[in-house]
């Protein structure tokens, strides 16, 4: 009988814990910069200012060059490594498409990050440019970004792993225009504290032993 107990508390606990895993995992999209960096703590910001850049880029020097080793790779031309800085700005031909890599910086996880955001600086001609993201749990999300400049910026409770510039479903192309600066990652301003149900578990499976244990005393 008493291990019949233990059973139904573990079962009904992971469930919670389970359920609510579930119910925390959120999305948000943000399309001003100054309400996307209030949700965040810990912020770093690629400008791409340093003169360490040069005009065409490898995956392995972008990495090492970024705040908090951001990863950078295009994705059609010469992938990983036609990464062009110019301008102070960031682009993958610059017709082509590229992604960015988040599971591997040095203030988020190593299944990626809470935040993420980007200035578009150009989206042009006939053919926009669709954002492809995987977060940390293996779901992806497209987003439109529509033609011309804007923000674009995410958060997620199932963390951020890395975001494709090009076509739905991270498809590459070479017809466009695309052109990104000031790339931003961030943790979350409100940690998620640890599920209660874990806490219920414990309390629950203490009291079951002290139950035993005054009987058979």
């Amino acid at each position: 009988m008493f291990i019949k107990k233990i059973i139904s508390v573990l079962f009904i606990s992971l469930w919670l814990v389970s359920a609510t895993s579930i119910a925390n995992a959120t999305v948000i999209s943000y399309n001003n910069r100054v309400t996307f960096e209030a949700t965040l703590t810990n912020i770093l910001t690629d400008d791409f200012n340093s003169p360490a850049y040069s005009i065409v880029n490898s995956a392995i020097s972008m990495k090492n060059l970024s705040a908090g080793s951001i990863g950078y790779e295009s994705t059609f031309f010469s992938a990983p490594d036609l990464n062009i800085v110019s301008t102070q700005q960031l682009c993958w031909g610059c017709n082509g498409t590229g992604q960015i890599i988040l599971d591997g910086t040095t203030i988020g996880s190593n299944v990626g990050i809470f935040g993420f955001g980007l200035d578009i600086t150009s989206n042009n001609f006939s053919s926009s440019y669709t954002a492809f993201v995987t977060y940390g749990d293996g779901s992806t999300q497209n987003f439109g970004l529509g033609l011309g400049g804007t923000f674009f910026g995410l958060t997620s409770t199932s963390l951020i792993k890395q975001v494709h510039f090009g076509l739905p479903n991270g498809g590459a192309k070479n017809n466009g225009s695309f052109r990104v600066d000031n790339v931003t990652i961030g943790n979350s301003m409100n940690e998620v504290p640890e599920p209660a149900p874990m806490a219920l578990l414990g309390l629950g499976l203490l009291g079951l032993l002290a139950v035993r244990k005054r009987h058979q005393s």
